[in-house]
């Protein structure tokens, strides 16, 4: 059990690139495959990961909007997930929202983790050294600017440790700009 690590189901089943946002059916899922996953490995972790942005139920990426998470973990039997995830990030647009507080809101984390009542939270996160807008135009952040965000994204953290929840932040950092999605989240060159 220990050697499996902490797998999570479904991730981000939150936005559009599932199909299919449907909070009911997002936590059917996530309990299905992780009851299957504990009883084979019943000392094994399991974890779930939402977007900080959620969407209307469909494909479009059109309304995303920063609710509540709790829809999605609410059907999830208590004692079954040991930690709940945050993703956010400060992405490159024309009228952009660098701000922490609102891409890794920590009361969307505290909401959901106390509903699935586990202490463990994680943050998903990173900064863009250069990055294509939804529109096409790139867009690029200084060392500071960057290391500003990063105090940030660390200050959202300091709320949720002050809350009494174990925290951990996992900074992605892979340049992608090679790739469709067109940013470079690395810190080196």
């Amino acid at each position: 059990d220990q050697t499996m690590g902490e797998w999570v189901p479904f991730p981000e089943s939150n936005i559009p690139e599932w199909g299919n946002t449907n909070p009911n059916d997002v936590a059917a899922c996530i309990t299905k495959s992780a009851q299957i996953q504990k009883k084979h490995f019943p000392g094994s972790k399991t974890s779930v990961l939402l977007d900080s942005k959620s969407y209307p139920v469909g494909n479009s990426w059109d309304g995303g909007s920063y609710s509540s998470l709790v829809p999605y973990v609410k059907n999830i039997p208590k004692g079954l997930i040991d930690s709940f995830g945050l993703q956010g990030y400060p992405w490159p647009d024309p009228d952009p929202d660098h701000n922490a507080a609102h891409f890794l809101n920590p009361q969307l984390a505290k909401d959901a983790a106390n509903q699935l009542g586990v202490k463990e939270i994680w943050l998903s996160t990173g900064t863009f050294a250069k990055g294509t807008a939804w529109n096409g135009q790139v867009f690029s952040l200084t060392p500071l600017e960057r290391q500003a965000i990063l105090a940030d994204i660390l200050n959202q953290a300091k709320q949720l440790k002050s809350g009494g929840f174990n925290v951990s932040v996992h900074i992605f950092a892979e340049d992608k700009m090679t790739t469709a999605e067109g940013n470079n989240w690395s810190y080196w060159s």
